[in-house]
């Protein structure tokens, strides 16, 4: 239990009917773990082969600095940790999404080097579960992301569905522009 009760917050376990307290990453698994799975939207799943070096790549996306001058859409990101790289780091992220800027707020929850990065976001009434997973073959880079899209209110359970196919255009374009990213690091050496 973090010291820092700014990040604690009580809330009412309707499993077990009882009243407690967690931390950010504390409530974000425990949303996952009762949230109620049949109301899982179809992943979204983006694969694209990258030519560069392998750390080029999961650095691209698993340091959100590199990640916002990978794509130009995002405007700004400000950290609530102190961490900046790592498991346990946490950061809000602005973005440009239909000429409005909108703020998420993400943390790092599993970090292998050079192998995988998972970042999840509650937002909207919905945690969004994100995977990199990179892998190295020959003289390419396959950088493949999975986003598991797991709505728990109500509003989220019908918009999540319709949103869904604009999501996964503006994820594409991130892809697009991390492999474009990654190549021109690559040939700049």
């Amino acid at each position: 239990m973090p010291d820092d009760s700014a990040f604690c917050r009580l809330i009412h376990d309707v499993r077990s009917g009882r009243s407690i307290v967690l931390d950010h990453a504390e409530e974000i698994r425990h949303t996952i773990n009762t949230t109620d799975h049949r109301a899982t939207v179809k992943p979204i799943r983006i694969l694209r082969t990258i030519v560069a070096p392998l750390d080029v790549v999961f650095h691209a996306v698993s340091d959100v600095r590199n990640f916002r001058e990978a794509v130009p859409q995002i405007t700004n990101v400000e950290f609530l940790s102190e961490q900046q790289v790592g498991t346990g780091t946490r950061f809000r992220e602005t973005r440009v999404m239909k000429g409005r800027e909108q703020t998420v707020e993400l943390e790092v929850a599993e970090y292998i080097k050079n192998e995988r990065v998972r970042m999840i976001s509650d937002a909207g009434g919905t945690v969004w579960d994100t995977v990199f997973n990179v892998s190295a073959n020959r003289e390419n880079v396959e950088l493949d992301m999975q986003m598991n899209v797991r709505p728990y209110t109500l509003i989220a359970r019908i918009m999540t569905p319709l949103i869904r196919g604009m999501v996964e255009k503006a994820v594409e374009s991130d892809m697009d522009a991390v492999k474009a990213f990654c190549e021109s690091q690559h040939e700049q050496a």
